[in-house]
């Protein structure tokens, strides 16, 4: 593992624990942030290839969205634009679904941090708004999770610098491979304080 370095283009930060509110229940509408649990600190064997999430996993994915030409940070600190597409079920790794019907975001996150589990795991969570059928599927009880895509020794596109762990998808799904992850619906939601 790489530790990320500066790109010219982009200022790295770490992000910093933020509260939350909680106003709990459905997502309403388009503007409606929830922050999401995407990923559990852990050694994991049984993927097609054997990798770990650590604590500095974690940071580099942090500061690598943090450096997306798209971040923008709100007055407190916490992103605000668009930066990582949702899908289904990772529908846009499979090249053959996009001639024929494309494969639309189903939502966005716009920064992500890190928390501790009930279990003393660090955790992976997004701030992400949902699209209309992304809310309406999650708010029924048809998607539960989250799986995560990433690239755990990515490069920079511009400077082809070495930059660590990027998180460039994230999917709703409900056969995650982490399991024991929050449930989407029971999580904290709502703008942050």
């Amino acid at each position: 593992m790489t530790t990320p370095k500066k790109p010219a283009e982009a200022t790295r930060q770490m992000g910093r624990p933020v509260s939350l509110g909680n106003t709990g229940g459905d997502l309403a509408s388009d503007d409606d942030h929830k922050w999401v649990h995407v990923a559990t600190e852990g050694v994991y064997l049984g993927y097609l290839f054997p990798f770990a999430f650590t604590p500095a996993t974690f940071g580099e994915m942090i500061l690598n969205v943090r450096a997306h030409p798209s971040f923008e940070a709100g007055v407190d600190g916490v992103g605000v634009a668009d930066v990582i597409p949702w899908d289904f079920e990772h529908a846009t790794k499979y090249e053959d679904a996009v001639p024929v019907v494309g494969v639309p975001a189903q939502g966005w996150t716009s920064d992500l941090q890190t928390r501790v589990g009930p279990d003393g795991k660090l955790q992976l969570w997004a701030y992400t708004r949902f699209l209309e059928t992304a809310r309406e599927y999650i708010n029924s009880g048809q998607y539960k999770w989250a799986s995560v895509s990433a690239d755990l020794d990515a490069t920079d596109p511009h400077t082809s610098e070495q930059v660590g762990a990027l998180v460039f998808r994230m999917a709703l799904t409900n056969i995650p491979f982490i399991e024991g992850m929050t449930d989407i619906a029971a999580s904290k939601g709502g703008k942050h304080i």
